[in-house]
């Protein structure tokens, strides 16, 4: 904004809901029209904005002359609709307080985990967030019905509704999420809801190998075994947990069932004749849903301390998991690189850590993208949806944001235009 971006923005939310210091401007808006004059002005100036992905960002994270939009005050529960099992919300909510006030009034909404609990809503949507309970229940994709989108020339347009069926033709609903905001900036949602689960029950189970424990943790699939979640990791990260009945240099195992109480019984037991076959040396059962928690919150303290490193995001098929373990296990070794692996084998998606070296990571990166393309496997980019190196849907993707967004005011959390 050419002279004074805080006054303009004051006259559009007023003054309680701006914030400026040091050439950052944030804008707090309360409704979906505040965002679309908020974005009409950044159109007509040309002023580039972020969006932030989580409240509580101060000044000091973002890089100066640019807009900030924080939702963070676009936070209510609109409606629980019990008789469609439905509600709709405004995505400046957090991901933790969506799913407290829905478990207390008897509903879940499974894309939500603790992987990602301090996140807005409008984060998890522009991602198309996979989570924990995502190879049972489904991305955030399956679960939105019906949106609010704000475009960047301040347009507001309404996307499907409560009705399953709600449109023929394109679905431009789904082409919003996972956009990373790219297209148009989402406000409002209405989501699928389920029962909240009447109970759970959490194994953790070491093995002597990691080939053994992705070999466990993929066999239920075969025995139509739909764990909510299941974990492998890799011995220091399992050590620095602290995980019960996990001896040092074990490969854990974390496989957490949800549902009927009585159901959870049979499961359990079915799991354990799984595990037995691929040599499973300890087993611990934890049903209190408080001690279950908490050991979630240890195992993402624990991964947070490998934040510092070199890290990807890989997913591969099933039938490949076991190759590309194989390959990080000898590949590292071979160069004296430190590894650290968390599989979420339903979802065949790996978070990958490792530390050494410069030069030697910069080998191991060039061999592990020609694996990972070798196996038909992806590493996780900033694309629009999925993705591709192949140059018709670069052409695409540039059509889009042309399309929707011709001034490409946004730009990315790294500072860098999206």
């Amino acid at each position: 904004m050419e002279q004074s971006p805080g006054n303009q923005l004051i006259a559009v939310v007023g003054k309680e809901n701006v914030e400026e210091s040091k050439g950052k401007v944030v804008v707090y808006p309360t409704n979906t029209d505040q965002v679309s004059s908020v974005l009409k002005l950044a159109t007509n100036t040309n002023t580039q904005i972020t969006i932030r992905e989580k409240p509580n960002h101060g000044l000091s994270e973002e890089k100066a002359k640019k807009l900030v939009l924080d939702l963070s005050k676009l936070n209510s529960l609109i409606e629980i609709d019990r008789d469609n099992v439905t509600a709709a919300v405004q995505t400046g909510m957090t991901l933790d307080s969506l799913q407290w006030q829905l478990l207390e009034q008897g509903f879940y909404f499974p894309p939500v985990s603790i992987w990602d609990y301090d996140s807005f809503v409008i984060t998890a949507l522009a991602n198309n967030t996979i989570g924990f309970n995502s190879a049972r229940y489904g991305r955030w994709r399956e679960f939105v019905l019906g949106m609010e989108v704000v475009l960047y020339s301040g347009e507001v347009i309404v996307l499907g509704g409560k009705i399953i069926k709600y449109v023929s033709g394109l679905d431009l609903m789904s082409l919003f999420i996972g956009s990373k905001n790219q297209l148009g900036i989402v406000t409002r949602v209405i989501i699928r809801l389920l029962p909240k689960p009447e109970a759970r029950k959490m194994l953790i189970c070491g093995f002597d190998s990691l080939s053994d424990a992705i070999g466990a943790a993929q066999s239920l699939a075969a025995r139509r075994l739909e764990p909510a979640r299941n974990e492998v990791i890799t011995p220091g990260l399992a050590g620095k947990i602290g995980l019960p009945g996990i001896n040092p240099g074990q490969t854990a195992v974390l496989t957490e069932l949800e549902g009927f109480a009585k159901s959870l019984d049979r499961q359990r037991a079915e799991v354990e004749v799984a595990y037995k076959k691929f040599g499973v040396k300890s087993l611990v059962v934890i049903d209190q849903e408080d001690e279950s928690n908490l050991i979630w919150q240890k195992y993402f303290g624990a991964a947070d301390l490998y934040k510092g490193q070199t890290s990807y995001d890989i997913n591969v098929l099933p039938s490949k998991l076991e190759s590309l373990a194989q390959f990080l296990e000898n590949k590292t070794k071979e160069l004296g690189l430190e590894l650290e692996l968390i599989i979420h084998s339903g979802l065949v998606n790996i978070d990958l850590f490792v530390e050494g070296d410069t030069n030697k990571l910069e080998a191991f990166d060039q061999d592990l993208l020609k694996t990972v393309r070798m196996l038909g496997g992806k590493i996780a980019h900033e694309k629009i949806g999925i993705g591709s190196h192949i140059k018709t849907i670069d052409k695409l993707e540039h059509g889009l944001r042309e399309l929707f967004a011709p001034k490409q005011l946004l730009l990315s959390k790294e500072g860098g235009l999206v």
